[in-house]
């Protein structure tokens, strides 16, 4: 009998192992694809900074390239059923980044462009901006709730990251 219980407790404790190394690379597969954005949005933002067109229109088409390379990465995550909350969290936040640079992004690049900039012109560019940072927060905070949630049922250390 104690060999009996002995197995038992080490193929639940086994299951319960592989689990959270699912749920673990599970929630690393959403976190690479919002890393990739990340990186891409800082070296469209310094190139807004420092205003050389060219590096504006690179940064801005890279930013474009990684997004929608995210969306498609995305869209092939296994999702375990515990996860789906999160999934749908982190792929509204991720089709709304899309859809945003698609189009506010453009348009703000597109003003960037004019020549002469004037006044007006930069503070079209910050309302664009100023819009799309009020939508963001309310997807961001959906997102964060999920993925504490998602993270805290499965034991997953998100402040380490």
């Amino acid at each position: 009998m104690n060999k009996l219980a002995s197995s038992v407790i080490f193929i639940l404790c086994s299951f319960s192992s592989i689990a959270q190394q699912d749920a673990e690379k599970f929630h690393n597969q959403i976190s690479s694809q919002f890393d990739k954005i990340s990186i891409a949005i800082n070296k469209f933002n310094e190139s807004i900074i420092i205003y050389d067109g060219d590096s504006i229109l690179n940064s801005y088409k890279n930013l474009l390239q990684v997004t929608e390379s995210a969306v498609r990465d995305f869209e092939s995550i296994v999702v375990p059923v515990d996860g789906k909350e999160y999934y749908k969290a982190a792929f509204d936040l991720l089709q709304f980044y899309l859809t945003t640079y698609e189009n506010d992004y453009f348009d703000a690049v597109a003003i960037l462009f004019r020549l002469p900039l004037n006044d007006d012109d930069i503070a079209e560019v910050e309302r664009i901006f100023d819009r799309v940072e009020l939508k963001e927060t309310i997807l961001l905070k959906m997102y964060n709730k999920m993925q504490i949630l998602y993270c805290n049922e499965n034991k997953i250390d998100i402040d380490g990251e």
